[in-house]
């Protein structure tokens, strides 16, 4: 069992993908969605660990931590509740509003493209010579 909060997000990864840090307005996480988002609980309380696949990324992908509030609401509002494997959900940290508490608060913006339903033309047509 680990004992590191380090060890511990890199067990909730299901990738080997490096995680994903928007720190600066301007910062873009992008990706198709692989295998299923998962919810953790940690000291940090629930997060939905959602492995993102790019090839612009030298790793190949990036793993997202998202945690609840402002960045669950906004993936939520781009993907109507509904994020599938597949899918390509690119996020962009938009703002740093002041909270008076040192740290600023995150806001970002989402976007969601569900992915597209495959077709087996060989059940419709048969195999075709």
């Amino acid at each position: 069992m680990s004992t590191s909060q380090g060890d511990f997000f890199k067990e909730s990864r299901m990738s080997g993908f490096p995680n994903a840090s928007l720190e600066n307005i301007g910062d873009r996480v992008a990706g198709r969605i692989t295998g299923l988002p998962r919810v953790i609980d940690n000291a940090f309380g629930k997060a939905l660990v959602v492995d993102l696949a790019n090839d612009a990324y030298p790793e190949g992908g990036r793993t997202w931590f998202i945690r609840a509030g402002q960045h669950a609401s906004a993936v939520d509002t781009a993907c109507g509740g509904q994020l599938a494997e597949g899918g390509w959900l690119e996020a962009t940290l938009v703002e740093l509003r002041d909270t008076g508490k040192g740290n600023p608060l995150k806001v970002i913006s989402a976007s969601y493209q569900a992915p597209q339903a495959k077709v087996d033309l060989g059940t419709i047509f048969g195999s075709q010579p």
